[in-house]
């Protein structure tokens, strides 16, 4: 008895062309995501930010076919396409399905519609991408976050200056997550190094001022030889203050405090009486 196989495809046209070429297996789509973020509300809270994913409106009923096939097969592919879209709607059919149809779903991808193509594809059958996932997964949420928080407030300034229209700020999420995860890489790979200096407090004519070991090393170079510090530091015993010099100097008045000097200033206030 041959087995029965389940294949999920994005589009109902690419279900069809399929079916004709695999005509022993049963065909659905899942005409793009069939669950989503709320559409009244943020549906990802700080300070984790995970999705609260809910059944888009009128969809619970593939849901429930999908359900109802599953049960009747022996082999499930999800193959919907090659890309973080698609790899987040195969999650989905995955988490929905759940534990109980698990051992049989595979994922396969493909970049043509042939019969030869599928065939390959089913060869190189694989489990989901979750890396894929959470970084479809991070799009989405940025996209939510500056799409609903910043796009009203976007149209209202524009519309305070005579434009009209809705104005959308939440097509930057690809470069967003792409710019958050280059500075989390940089975090990732930084590499500490130690480095020293050396200080010395002088008095002369009861004046207390420091004199500080400048070495002659190229610019943006540091020193990384404890050896060599501890030297200079030894050295500074034999320090003989022999003149100071004392001259005027103007000191202009601080420019008006603004919105971010002030906050500057007063965080490192509160460091301070920490």
């Amino acid at each position: 008895m041959s087995q029965r196989v389940l294949m999920i495809v994005e589009s109902p046209n690419k279900a069809k062309k399929i079916q004709g070429y695999f005509t022993g297996f049963k065909l659905m789509a899942t005409v793009g995501h069939f669950k989503d973020l709320p559409r009244d509300s943020m549906g990802v809270e700080p300070p984790n930010h995970k999705p609260d994913y809910v059944v888009s409106e009128g969809r619970q009923g593939f849901i429930s076919k999908l359900q109802a096939a599953a049960k009747e097969a022996d082999l499930i592919y999800v193959a919907t396409d090659p890309d973080r879209e698609g790899e987040a709607i195969a999650a989905h059919v995955v988490n929905t399905l759940g534990k109980a149809h698990s051992s049989k779903v595979s994922r396969i991808t493909y970049t043509e519609i042939s019969r030869k193509a599928i065939e390959s594809a089913i060869q190189a059958k694989r489990s989901v991408d979750w890396s894929l996932v959470r970084a479809q997964e991070a799009r989405r949420v940025v996209d939510r976050y500056v799409g609903y928080l910043v796009s009203p407030e976007l149209t209202k300034k524009f519309k305070a200056r005579g434009q009209s229209g809705f104005l959308s700020a939440g097509r930057v999420q690809s470069v967003a997550v792409k710019l958050i995860d280059e500075r989390q890489r940089s975090i990732s790979n930084f590499v500490p190094v130690v480095h020293y200096g050396v200080t010395a407090s002088l008095v002369k004519a009861g004046i207390e001022f420091e004199a500080v070991w400048k070495p002659v090393i190229p610019q943006g170079q540091l020193i990384t030889d404890m050896e060599e510090a501890k030297r200079v530091a030894a050295r500074t015993h034999t320090l003989k203050v022999v003149k100071v010099l004392q001259v005027p100097r103007k000191v202009a008045a601080p420019k008006p405090l603004i919105t971010t000097t002030y906050v500057r200033l007063m965080a490192a206030a509160l460091k301070l009486t920490t």
